[in-house]
């Protein structure tokens, strides 16, 4: 369990380095604006990780609904659908590749806008 601002922050370098070094990612799960515990203000993220350096694809989970209700039938829902790219009102999943994660930040997006960065960073770096 971790702030959301891991993911981006300059300061957590270090941390998705020794993760990426030392662990593949199963999976994580962003609740960006939803409140999972009141009375916090930090903006959480789950992150589970595999004692391997073995690389695989992994779902990435964003809660997009502030007022998403975290009950057992709605970790089902998510549970059903996490096997392939899917985006539904309360929540969206990205399939990402942990091998083209890297340490500087770490940004999640559909697998069509995945390979459009792909294809404007070759062109931009030759």
């Amino acid at each position: 369990m971790s702030s959301n601002k891991f993911l981006k922050s300059q300061t957590a370098e270090n941390m998705r380095r020794f993760i990426k070094s030392n662990f593949s990612i199963r999976e994580i799960l962003n609740f960006n604006n939803y409140n999972a515990f009141p009375g916090v203000a930090i903006k959480i993220l789950l992150l589970f990780l595999l004692k391997t350096k073995e690389r695989q694809m992994f779902p990435y989970i964003s809660i997009n609904d502030k007022k998403f209700k975290l009950t057992s039938l709605a970790m089902q829902l998510i549970e059903k659908h996490k096997k392939a790219e899917t985006f539904l009102e309360p929540f969206s999943i990205y399939q990402i590749d942990d091998n083209k994660l890297d340490f500087v930040s770490w940004e999640f997006y559909p697998q069509d806008v995945q390979n459009i960065v792909k294809k404007i960073r070759m062109r931009w770096t030759g």
